[in-house]
């Protein structure tokens, strides 16, 4: 039996509103990742314990996401959706206040997603002469990843 292949188009990236408890799927995504890693701490060698040891020390992730600029604040625009006018009014109000922002994304199986939260640390904007603008951002995760919502 071949197993299924999960195809990128079918993972989505969502962000919290902070005030409906809903998440929004970043608009028109043309990719987003996630890289985690645990840092590895070395025992230093000694004469009563010669061999070196590792150990697993702290678990950290990132999520990156590119997409299209589409206009998803202003009443004629898509407010169902999050992209960079609602990505940058997000980030602003949530470095100001000091709090964390909440995302989900889904794992491509249906009905399963990640559950994280984190701060958006980066978000730029690219406005070519000859092409639609685009947007792209890094969260920087806090804690561990979950299977459940932790928005309350």
């Amino acid at each position: 039996k071949m197993a299924n292949t999960i195809l990128g188009k079918d993972v989505i990236l969502f962000l919290w509103d902070g005030e409906n408890t809903a998440y929004k799927p970043i608009a028109c995504l043309t990719s987003n990742g996630m890289n985690t890693s645990v840092e590895s701490k070395e025992s230093p060698i000694t004469k009563c314990s010669p061999t070196k040891t590792i150990t697993p020390g702290e678990f950290t992730y990132e999520l990156s996401f590119e997409g299209q600029f589409i206009d998803s604040t202003s009443a004629g625009g898509d407010t169902a959706k999050a992209s960079y006018d609602f990505i940058k009014d997000l980030q602003m109000k949530h470095s100001v206040d000091g709090e964390l922002i909440y995302w989900k994304q889904n794992t491509g199986i249906t009905g399963e997603f990640v559950y994280g939260k984190g701060i958006l640390t980066s978000l730029e904007l690219s406005n070519p002469a000859d092409a639609e603008s685009t947007f792209s951002g890094t969260i920087q995760g806090s804690g561990l990843l979950s299977d459940t919502t932790l928005v309350v």
